[in-house]
């Protein structure tokens, strides 16, 4: 067991029995799940021209409705197949075989399938049949991915995606009964941490794949924080739509001095949200507010051939206050703000800043053993807790942006302008920003630099706040406990994250019935090895 002041890697003998966290598949094929498959037939954003493996041309009016329970994963979709209206369901798997290897030809509750959807091929054209006899046309995606398969795994979260919200106990709570608080803290705290090195690899691939390293990377991500669970994908798109170096460069566009509103005029544009011209409805400063930004937009394309993105990507059905026009207006601030120095280099000077503080501590972070959950105050003291919460402070301030004259006091272009203004990125979203982008990004750093101060990043993401109104925090609550009062602090980080990460691992798969999970079978096994 890691008893270090460091992120710990444990949980890889929970979730694979000892087994390298990482294993290549056989046929050299990016190891992906069948979540992943369902999470891009569901959004239909990285699927194009698309047909049967027949050759037959397949348009997709709707995927169909997202299926929490037995039987096809998604159902009373339509399909336009040669020009023909198809309705029915349709089933995701991995592999056209799938079919027959699930038993799903024999099982009447796949009769009104009328679609396989498989990631992969196998280059014949064989057919596929119901237990009714009902022939099942076959599409694979394989060849009509917008991006390749291991790219799509390290970008879309599949945990962002339709869960089912009204499960009851799962099959684990008995056995979760017969842990000590304390050890059922330890697997939520390792779960959490191995959470944290997931994202670290995540983030890794994404620097890999760009020309601006870390610092683009941290970009990406920030941008994709903004989109909340609606827009992430769109953010993201956004973000990626032009060189961050390019964007950086506009930010004195048009304008007598620098301002965020180079940066924004471009950003609203080419997210394909803004209008066409001038609405009669608007009052008269969102007229000029228009105007302006739009001669920011048409300086920018004299120069460079950026198309908009099409406005059919965005989700309009958010809470008013997350409107991702605001958020993209947040984006502007908080870029322009950082145009001087790397946000990384900011972070940098942040952590060793923190590192002056806790020199007197060095003795104690070797002499560390670790006990569940993780309390820096009952082992460091006072002192250092504070010293952590002045440094999660100051993190937080690097991406906190500011109000903007127009959106801080409106909810949307031309709506009724706020008595008082409203944040445009809130206390919530910075904590989220920092356990979930800072941290996986700041260990990816230390890890490829092999620092000696990872350390600090542990004593800071122990330091951070929970994520209120946590969704899964509380769905995993329920079936792991249900009604039943239980001493663990929920609002522990580490506790929130690894029921998270347990969350993602198994209960996210669920279709009801709990009947083929192995997180049960797990947790029998690692209950016997303390």
């Amino acid at each position: 067991m890691n008893n270090s002041l460091s992120f710990s890697s444990d949980y890889a003998v929970f979730k694979y029995g000892g087994a390298p966290a990482v294993r290549e598949s056989k046929d050299q094929r990016a190891p992906v799940s069948e979540r992943l498959v369902s999470c891009l037939w569901f959004s239909q954003n990285h699927i194009k021209e698309l047909s049967t493996d027949e050759g037959k041309g397949v348009e997709v009016v709707s995927p169909g409705i997202w299926n929490m329970e037995e039987g096809p994963d998604f159902l009373k979709a339509e399909l336009r197949i040669d020009g023909e209206l198809v309705r029915g369901d349709v089933e995701i798997h991995i592999d056209p075989g799938d079919w027959r290897a699930h038993r799903h030809h024999v099982n009447p509750k796949y009769d009104n399938v009328v679609a396989q959807v498989s990631l992969y091929g196998d280059g014949k054209q064989k057919r596929f049949k119901t237990s009714s006899g009902k022939a099942v046309r076959q599409i694979s995606l394989i060849q009509s991915l917008s991006r390749s398969v291991r790219y799509l795994d390290s970008h879309v979260e599949i945990d962002q995606f339709p869960y089912r919200k009204n499960a009851g106990l799962g099959r684990c709570s008995e056995a979760i009964k017969s842990l000590s608080p304390e050890r059922l803290i330890q697997l939520f705290t390792i779960a959490g941490e191995w959470r944290m090195l997931e994202k670290a690899e995540r983030f890794k691939q994404w620097t890999g794949k760009n020309d601006g390293g870390h610092e683009r990377t941290l970009f990406l991500g920030v941008m994709e924080a903004l989109g909340y669970y609606n827009n992430r994908e769109p953010f993201l798109e956004l973000a990626e739509r032009v060189p961050y170096d390019l964007l950086l460069r506009q930010v004195s566009s048009r304008l007598t001095r620098p301002s965020h509103y180079g940066l924004q005029g471009i950003l609203l544009f080419l997210s394909g949200m803004m209008p066409d011209g001038v609405s009669e409805k608007w009052d008269d400063e969102t007229r000029r507010f228009y105007q302006f930004l739009d001669g920011i937009w048409a300086e920018f394309r004299s120069n460079y051939s950026y198309l908009p993105m099409n406005r059919g990507r965005w989700n309009m059905r958010n809470r008013p206050v997350n409107n991702p026009m605001r958020r993209i207006a947040a984006s502007s601030l908080w870029l322009f703000k950082n145009r001087d120095k790397p946000v990384i280099k900011k972070m940098n000077q942040v952590l060793e800043r923190f590192k002056n503080e806790t020199m007197k501590f060095q003795d104690k972070f070797r002499s560390f053993s670790r006990t569940y959950p993780v309390r820096i105050e009952s082992f460091f003291g006072t002192d250092l807790r504070k010293a952590c919460a002045r440094c999660v402070e100051q993190l937080g301030n690097i991406f906190r942006c500011g109000n903007d004259k127009y959106w801080s006091s409106r909810y949307s272009l031309g709506g009724k302008k706020l008595d008082s203004p409203v944040n445009l990125i809130g206390e919530k979203r910075i904590d989220d920003i920092l356990v979930n982008i800072v941290v996986p990004i700041g260990l990816l750093i230390m890890r490829e630099t092999k620092s000696e101060d990872e350390s600090l990043l542990y004593l800071i993401y122990n330091s951070l706040p929970a994520i209120s109104d946590d969704k899964i925090t509380r769905l995993m609550r329920h079936r792991f406990f249900g009604t039943r009062t239980v001493k663990l602090d929920f609002e522990n980080i580490a506790v929130q994250q690894g029921m998270h990460q347990i969350f993602k691992d198994y209960c996210i798969h669920d279709h009801g019935g709990c009947a083929e999970c192995k997180f049960l079978e797990n947790l029998e096994k690692w209950a016997e090895h303390p």
